[in-house]
């Protein structure tokens, strides 16, 4: 997201503390705030299962810098598939529109 002629900068750090205990901590400049937050909306303005998966698909659309490898051995190749497709459509298409439940990475 653009702020002017710079952007905003949001830090997203995902915790495993436990197999069923996950912590999402996003950082961002006090500046960029207001902007970060509007962004965000669909993850910090929900719950449950549906915020797991919209914290999902950003990280899925928009992370530089994340590591699958100890999931995906357990996933069916189904699944691998689909997460590869959003993968291409967000690298190569700009398509940041895609849902599909087996998005979630939180279960």
């Amino acid at each position: 997201m653009e702020r002017g002629d710079d952007v905003v900068r949001v830090c997203l750090t995902v915790l495993p503390i436990e197999p069923t205990r996950t912590y999402a901590l996003l950082s961002y400049l006090p500046d960029d705030a207001a902007l970060a937050r509007a962004s965000l909306a669909r993850v910090l303005d929900t719950g449950g299962s549906y915020q797991q998966y919209e914290l999902s698909r950003r990280i899925l659309n928009h992370a530089q810098n994340f590591v699958l490898a100890t999931f995906v051995a357990s996933w069916s190749a189904t699944r691998v598939e689909t997460i590869t497709d959003s993968f291409r459509r967000t690298v190569f298409h700009n398509d940041f529109g895609f849902d599909d439940p087996v998005l979630t990475l939180f279960e």
